[in-house]
């Protein structure tokens, strides 16, 4: 009944201001976020970047977000126009429009606890180690030479977030790094009997690598 009374003006007026109302809060999440997931960087390894950018629920939080101002902005749109000299109003869009708007307000709270929690350095150890863990699960019937790289770069992560954190004196997360150096090999080990040849051959590529010849 509610919708079936809306005229246009007070529509167009209302999904006007929620197309603003997005579209602020959503520069306001990439400002904030951005300084975040620098800091964290900064501190421990370039690595959180890539990570965070991949992430599959930043992905859908960010795509919610503008998808919600284009469906405003849209439906705005449409109802400025008029058919059979009748205005128009998309009863059904506006109240997707007013549902997709109230979920990106409600989910600001819970989303910026969940960028804190990613942006930890022991979540960021642990999603390097998983990582890196996949990678050397798929040289068993992939591309060995590729995991073997992707693999020596984690390690050097984590060999970087130990020394920041020695540096910093927090010990807890240089022996979390130590740790996750160590259960990455436990796990690695396992899987020796079944990797390829080409998992142990070290190239021109790995062998005039000054990181990886330092290697302790």
């Amino acid at each position: 009944t509610w919708l079936a009374t809306m005229d246009q003006t007070a529509a167009l007026t209302v999904l006007i201001a929620a197309a603003q109302v997005i579209a602020g809060m959503l520069a306001i999440l990439i400002t904030v976020v951005a300084i975040v997931v620098q800091l964290a960087a900064t501190r421990y390894t370039h690595r959180v970047t890539s990570l965070f950018v991949r992430d599959p629920a930043n992905l859908a939080v960010m795509t919610l977000f503008v998808l919600t101002t284009a469906l405003c902005l849209w439906l705005a749109l449409v109802l400025t126009g008029k058919v059979g000299g009748a205005p128009v109003v998309p009863h059904g869009g506006f109240l997707l429009a007013m549902g997709l708007v109230t979920t990106c307000v409600v989910a600001l709270v819970p989303y910026f606890a969940y960028v804190f929690r990613f942006v930890s350095p022991l979540s960021v150890i642990h999603r390097i180690r998983a990582a890196a863990l996949h990678e050397v699960q798929k040289a068993v019937t992939g591309d060995a030479y590729a995991a073997e790289r992707v693999v020596i770069r984690s390690v050097e992560e984590l060999e970087d977030v130990a020394r920041g954190a020695m540096n910093s004196y927090d010990r807890g997360i240089a022996m979390a790094a130590i740790a996750a150096l160590a259960t990455l090999l436990a796990d690695v080990e396992k899987l020796r009997d079944r990797l390829p040849e080409a998992w142990f051959e070290v190239d021109d590529v790995i062998a005039h690598d000054p990181d990886f010849v330092a290697m302790s």
